[in-house]
């Protein structure tokens, strides 16, 4: 029953139900559903024995687990990265303006820009944290098909190709949100 209130305050506060209190949350959802149906089908697909928990930088497989434990650190990884995007857009549409980094500070929180601000900001954090949750569906799919591999390894480019384009992707995204989405609006 009190889960129900608070989830009941949260919709009440945050004017969730509308199109822009709702679109964060769709972000992350995506996310969400993304790494749950990759380590899903993943999970399903384990062998028996022993299944590699880690890969080295060259794709061999260099600590070994049972399927339980490897499903078992999946979920928490997927769980413990959707907390965090819902802890951050929580903070983004309700924290302290004056604890977060703000590009153009003084534009932004003055008291008639402070609802678009939060809006922004909470968007862009579903965005970072929604990608990198469908990013982190690769470890189940890596661990998955290094265990089905004949010498339990993955091609090197397997796994540095993606983490490179995820790292570029990231960095670029984060310029483009300090030089123009952040920038001062001509009013």
């Amino acid at each position: 029953m009190r889960l129900r209130l608070i989830a009941g305050y949260w919709f009440i506060r945050t004017g969730a139900g509308s199109g822009d209190a709702l679109r964060p949350w769709i972000v992350v959802g995506a996310g969400g559903v993304v790494y749950a149906l990759v380590t899903f089908w993943a999970a399903g697909r384990l062998p028996d024995g022993a299944v590699p928990t880690h890969l080295a930088a060259d794709g061999d497989a260099d600590r070994f687990g049972t399927a339980g434990q490897v499903i078992g650190v999946w979920i928490a990884l997927g769980v413990g990265m959707a907390a965090l995007a819902v802890v951050t857009i929580l903070v983004a549409q309700h924290g302290p303006l004056g604890a977060m980094n703000i590009p153009n500070r003084g534009y932004w929180t003055v008291p008639q820009r402070v609802q678009t601000v939060r809006r922004m900001l909470a968007d862009d954090v579903a965005v970072v944290t929604g990608v990198t949750l469908a990013f982190l569906a690769l470890v189940p799919l890596w661990m998955t098909l290094a265990a089905n591999s004949l010498d339990g390894s993955l091609a090197p480019v397997a796994i540095w190709l993606p983490l490179v384009l995820y790292f570029v992707g990231l960095i670029a995204w984060v310029g483009w949100l300090v030089r123009v989405r952040y920038r001062p609006r001509d009013e």
